[in-house]
């Protein structure tokens, strides 16, 4: 069968506060009996929550949302302090930035990125650079260097 979500969630929306649950089972329990509803729902076990005041369901969509290769930039205009909800999956090697300063980021509803803001109009930016992703591409530069120079030292003496 096909299964249509007829009030889909926005790319990326704010909510007013995240609920912090015990582990990962209980977030998808919930996420399971709600979905799809518009809340931040952030596990114990990566830390407590800097904004922690339960929702009214009452969201608020980024705008100007702009995707590239390695991030992506939107604007929310915040009522409240709260949680910007990125329907995109986290993974390590995420950072994010709110008007230019870095801001912690959290895995959200078990799979997407959170990002805590304060009330206002705000710029935000997710980039990705995993780690050792320069020194990786440093140590393939001195391989290719090092294969040249032996290429060309086998050239010559022939």
């Amino acid at each position: 069968g096909v299964w249509e979500t007829r009030a889909p969630l926005p790319a990326a929306y704010w909510v007013g506060g995240a609920e912090v649950l015990p582990s990962g089972e209980a977030v998808i329990e919930r996420l399971l009996r709600d979905a799809p509803a518009p809340v931040c729902l952030l596990e114990a076990e990566d830390g407590p929550a800097s904004v922690t005041a339960t929702t009214d369901g009452a969201i608020v969509a980024a705008t100007d949302v702009r995707l590239a290769r390695d991030g992506m930039t939107l604007r929310i205009d915040a009522p409240g302090a709260g949680w910007l909800v990125v329907q995109e999956a986290h993974y390590p090697g995420w950072t994010a930035t709110v008007d230019g300063r870095p801001v912690p980021l959290r895995r959200a509803n078990f799979l997407m990125r959170g990002v805590p803001v304060t009330a206002g109009a705000h710029v935000v930016a997710l980039g990705y650079a995993p780690r050792g992703y320069f020194g990786l591409a440093g140590l393939a530069g001195l391989a290719l260097g090092v294969s040249l120079a032996l290429i060309g030292r086998k050239s010559r003496s022939r």
